[in-house]
């Protein structure tokens, strides 16, 4: 095939498309599953033919505070089309990850960014934009702000009412030895208590939230790849503070460094220090300090990892002892060039903040408990690799022992605030995580991904409050011109219980089924490495029209479209 040619078979693609949508619809909604789906797209696989280990490439697994439990929060449902998995034009400026090597593809020009403006229904307005200034090859700033708006909402109108504004800026310095990136931001986001009946009096002055978040960061890395010593340290601060007089304070220090012995043998260590303060009708100090020195050693097909993941903290409700001790063993095995075998035992610390948690669900009461989950054990085995370069796959089966862990229920006293549940017995978890992907090449690629769970509790607790037992992702992008992309995605969700402890009725929340559908058009393109100068852009979201509730009493959007442009510099 000439690869200047990107015709991909769009008519057998496009049914495979929607034969898997509309049965991950099928056989999803008949809750005869019991389980739970991670919702993440993953990058391709390449399995090298050399057996060193420290050259394969391997899914990547995104930062997680619940390794656990990784659930659309409620902003991936709130506004759909206002996150980066629904397709808004996703832009470089102002928004880059640290580079770790010296092989930089920095664009030539000085000065660089875009704007970008659109509207839709709901009274939605958005706007975002972002600069970069390069001086020199060995520097990078950055600015960027964003901005959403929906006047009216899925329930009740303006008293569900949404605004979200971000600020953010970066720079990034470089050496022959090491990369230094700040960054400092700045967010308001702006919501009401809406979950009550509709013929029930609400006064707005008395239901609104507003949350202000700052933070500020400082992180170093070695780029010296032929150097022996490898570190990777920072330390940050968060600030959080909401419309009801609480606020939060956090700072962190932490710190990675590898040392190689020989051509088979590291030595690793991790560290974090946390420190946090939350004040509201008592103040509480936390801390948190780890520590997980390990030994890594690469003979032939084998990786092995041995080592222990040391935690102190004080915060575990008075139950158990403050520190805590827990193994850290991985195995890999190369059985062929595109397989890769693996196992591990662990246990971690999975800790928690008011910041984290009013993310997830912004409707929180006043006076929430704070407690980190104890991850006494987790055990997994799994398998990934790739088919003919072009398909995908990784299946992991896991077992957790948890203590501490959090769920989100409606308050007795008012059921239309959330407090947080935890569960001082021990809980068992089975979680098998599900993954494949098609991608023959860079205009076109569908991927399908899928996480399944079950929960022992004890009998104490009658379900796993507002915690999905079973997510999907389903998602397709193709360009069949340079003009045009088109992106499909469906998210299922459900097996989601909930209870009003007011009435002690336990409901079984419908099953969550949101198809979005984006296209990107290219006026005309200008500049050095083809910047875009103008560009149109539409996103259907939640074509289903469903008012589907992630939490109780607090309906989505329906359809929902926003329509803009971008111009790029």
């Amino acid at each position: 095939m000439d690869p200047k040619k990107h015709h991909p078979p769009y008519i057998i693609s496009g049914i495979t498309l929607l034969w898997l949508c509309l049965l991950c619809v099928d056989g999803l909604a008949q809750g005869g599953i019991d389980r739970e789906i991670e919702v993440v797209k993953k990058k391709k696989i390449v399995l090298p033919k050399a057996v060193k280990h420290y050259q394969k490439i391997k899914l990547l697994t995104p930062a997680r505070t619940d390794t656990g439990q990784v659930y659309l929060n409620f902003h991936d449902f709130l506004n759909p089309s206002f996150t980066a998995k629904r397709f808004l034009p996703e832009i470089k400026p102002a928004t880059f990850a640290i580079e770790r090597t010296r092989g930089r593809n920095f664009s030539t020009r000085k000065l660089e960014g875009y704007m970008k403006a659109g509207g839709g229904n709901f009274a939605t307005t958005y706007a975002q934009g972002a600069v970069n200034y390069r001086p020199n090859s060995s520097a990078i700033y950055g600015l960027s702000l964003k901005h959403h708006q929906s006047r009216n909402g899925a329930f009740r109108g303006k008293l569900s009412a949404t605004a979200e504004n971000e600020v953010q800026a970066r720079a990034q310095f470089y050496t022959n030895n090491f990369v230094m990136g700040l960054k400092a931001n700045y967010e308001l986001s702006q919501y009401n208590f809406y979950g009550y009946d509709e013929g029930q009096l609400v006064l707005k002055d008395t239901v609104g939230q507003t949350f202000q978040r700052f933070g500020l960061s400082f992180h170093q890395a070695s780029i010296d790849v032929k150097s022996r010593l490898q570190f990777d340290w920072g330390v940050g601060v968060k600030y959080l503070k909401d419309a009801f007089s609480a606020n939060e304070t956090q700072g962190d220090i932490f710190g990675r460094v590898g040392y190689r012995l020989d051509a088979q043998s590291t030595i690793h260590a991790y560290t974090l220090l946390n420190f946090a303060q939350r004040t509201d009708a008592a103040q509480v100090s936390r801390f948190l300090f780890q520590f997980n020195p390990y030994y890594a050693y690469n003979q032939g097909n084998w990786h092995l990892e041995g080592g222990l993941n040391l935690a102190f903290e004080n915060d575990t409700l008075g139950i158990g002892s403050d520190f805590h001790l827990y193994p850290h063993v991985v195995a890999e095995y190369s059985v062929l060039p595109n397989l890769l075998l693996s196992a591990s035992v662990k246990g971690n610390i999975q800790r928690t903040s008011l910041n984290d948690f009013t993310r997830q669900n912004p409707f929180l009461r006043a006076n929430v408990d704070l407690a980190h989950t104890n991850q006494a054990l987790e055990v997994l085995v799994g398998a990934n690799g790739n088919l003919k370069q072009s398909i995908f796959y990784k299946l992991q089966v896991g077992y957790e022992q948890l203590q501490n862990l959090y769920f989100f229920v409606n308050s007795a006293s008012d059921s239309a605030r959330f407090e947080i549940f935890y569960q001082p017995e021990a809980i068992n978890r089975l979680k098998i995580d599900a993954q494949i992907g098609y991608e023959p090449n860079s205009y076109y690629n569908i991927y399908l991904n899928g996480t399944f769970f079950n929960y022992q509790l004890p009998g104490t607790q009658e379900e796993a409050w507002h915690r999905p037992l079973y997510q999907a992702n389903l998602s397709g992008a193709w360009s069949p011109n340079p003009k045009w992309r088109l992106n499909l995605n469906f998210y299922g969700m459900g097996g989601i219980k909930a209870k009003n402890f007011i009435t002690n009725e336990v409901r079984s929340l419908d099953f969550i089924s949101d198809l979005n559908f984006k296209v990107d058009y290219l006026f005309w393109e200008k500049g050095e490495q083809g910047t875009p100068n103008l560009s149109a852009f539409v996103t259907l979201n939640n074509i289903f029209a469903k008012n589907y509730q992630r939490y109780l009493y607090y309906p989505r959007q329906g359809f929902n479209f926003l329509i803009g442009i971008m111009y790029g510099f």
